[in-house]
């Protein structure tokens, strides 16, 4: 990952108003979820209008940002211990 990707996530993370365990705990609610999990299984099965796809773009995004998070949270409360 880049320097600047780093740092990037890094302040997002200090400047959250939440506990690093209060991160690791996030879940999409479960009706984004299954949207999610609906546009998966459309793609796989006859593909998707651009509509669609951009929605799909757009969770992966969030999804591989909450990764991040997670794992930088992660790192801060073995940190602590």
């Amino acid at each position: 990952m880049p320097a600047q990707a780093e740092t990037a996530y890094a302040h997002l993370l200090e400047s959250l108003p939440l506990d690093p365990s209060q991160i690791l705990g996030f879940k999409f609610p479960q009706d984004v979820q299954q949207r999610f999990t609906d546009l998966l299984e459309m793609k796989r099965n006859n593909g998707l209008d651009g509509d669609s796809n951009a929605e799909l773009m757009r969770f992966l995004a969030a999804e591989a940002v909450i990764r991040v998070l997670k794992a930088k949270a992660l790192q801060a409360v073995q940190a602590r211990s």
